[in-house]
């Protein structure tokens, strides 16, 4: 495992972070237990992640934080909050309270990297206005290390609200989408940028990334270099410069192994990563 800064955070993780969330929940959502989704942190910790990001959203915040709570300080420990509830802005109270009501569930006396969840473009003015004073002061009063941001990707296939986030000095840390059917936010990221950035969804469904790809993709991946759609798709996001470390999700043990195995391989070619990059080609700005 290869460990990096995360921007200017004063963090180092690693380049495989396991996440929490999404189809799997660690195998909460099918069907797996408690117990046997803190293993899995706890085998993902011993093959060397020490990013572990979760939510007030996801069924698994109080499984993470009994997980890692031997090894807390060895961790860096990664959750997120809604700012917006239907069409209504949380209070600073509520926010100050959801912050909270995390820290309780993790059973821990801080957070690592606090991120707004799925935060729409539309909205992004109003929760920046309303919600970072409030992350603000906790992070001064130490309950929280790092201010982050995520985008809704699968609303917001553009990156319309990390172009605004990234332009903007407010946040530590962004969390983006990037894969091979959508490399949109590549240009967005600045040269020289200070905030940490985590990229996520590099592999969410193999068969619909796979159908998303070109043609000429397909028989790149079937000729076997790498021989596997879903082996060369986190590599291609592993080998963005611009990117800190990939989070994945995943339900069982074998599964977490051969994700951390592609993240930790070496980064792609020149050659091959450019091929990669005009072949699936970027999301409409």
């Amino acid at each position: 495992m290869e460990y990096v800064a995360l921007g200017n955070t004063g963090l180092e993780v690693s380049i495989a972070g396991l996440g929490a969330g999404g189809y799997s929940a660690l195998g909460l959502r099918r069907g797996k237990t408690e117990a046997e989704a803190a293993g899995l942190v706890c085998d993902a910790f011993d093959l060397g992640v020490t990013l572990f990001d979760t939510a007030a959203a996801y069924p698994t915040e109080s499984v993470v934080g009994k997980a890692v709570r031997p090894f807390r300080d060895q961790v860096v420990l990664s959750t997120k909050g809604h700012a917006v509830e239907g069409e209504s802005l949380r209070t600073s109270r509520e926010l100050e309270e959801q912050v909270y009501a995390s820290l309780r569930m993790l059973e821990t006396e801080w957070i690592d990297v606090y991120l707004l969840h799925a935060v729409a473009a539309d909205d992004y003015d109003r929760v920046r206005a309303c919600a970072l004073p409030v992350l603000d002061r906790l992070r001064h009063a130490g309950v929280i290390r790092a201010i982050g941001i995520t985008e809704a990707y699968d609303s917001d296939p553009a990156h319309a609200m990390i172009r605004k986030a990234a332009s903007d000095d407010a946040w530590d840390v962004l969390m983006a989408g990037y894969n091979l059917a959508n490399q949109g936010v590549r240009p967005i990221v600045p040269e020289g940028r200070t905030f940490g950035m985590i990229g996520m969804c590099a592999v969410r469904d193999p068969d619909r990334l796979r159908d998303s790809v070109s043609s000429s993709l397909g028989d790149l991946v079937d000729t076997g270099e790498p021989d596997e759609l879903t082996d060369l798709a986190y590599r291609f996001a592993r080998s963005a410069t611009f990117i800190d470390t990939v989070v994945f999700g995943t339900s069982d043990r074998d599964h977490l192994v051969a994700n951390i195995r592609s993240l930790t391989l070496p980064a792609l070619g020149s050659s091959l990563l450019a091929r990669l990059e005009e072949d699936a080609g970027a999301a409409p700005q």
